[in-house]
């Protein structure tokens, strides 16, 4: 009954917005915001953590999970800088951004751990730049603006205290 109810834990919204400019820092990745985006947390749970990305131009979603299924098609690839490979699968009304990279529990592979949605196939300048400004790695603490941790790690401290 417990791990039901903490499925998905909802933020409080002074809590959970982080505005640029600055290095957003999530579990696995991290956000370069630029003046005038702002990263919302929409709620977490256990393994993933659901996001929405503002600026003036766009309203994206960004969703970081540790269980995200890996489907067979990646699609087209857009960005391999070494640490974080990124595909464009286009499906129905809505373009996919997956971003792959090395983690803590998948040292040895690269693993799927993020999807935007809402950014066109055919998109902008701005908008390659915001694909090249999400990372699949551990930042530096000291880099980070914001740092924003979920999971059971989180969950246990909270019941702990």
């Amino acid at each position: 009954m417990m791990i039901a109810a903490l499925a998905l834990v909802l933020v409080p919204e002074e809590a959970g917005v982080f505005e640029g400019p600055g290095r957003a820092c999530l579990k696995h990745s991290y956000v370069d915001l630029l003046q005038g985006e702002t990263l919302k947390i929409d709620g977490a749970g256990t393994e993933s953590a659901h996001f929405t990305l503002l600026s003036t131009q766009r309203r994206l979603q960004l969703i970081q999970s540790e269980i995200i299924g890996d489907e067979g098609d990646r699609g087209t690839s857009v960005r391999n800088d070494g640490t974080t490979r990124v595909f464009r699968a286009a499906g129905g009304r809505d373009t996919r951004y997956r971003f792959y990279g090395r983690t803590d529990y998948s040292p040895d592979r690269d693993k799927l751990v993020l999807v935007l949605t809402g950014l066109p196939a055919h998109h902008t300048a701005s908008g390659a730049s915001l694909l090249r400004r999400i990372h699949v790695a551990e930042a530096a603490p000291d880099s980070c603006t914001h740092a924003y941790r979920y999971g059971w790690d989180v969950i246990s401290e909270t019941l702990d205290q």
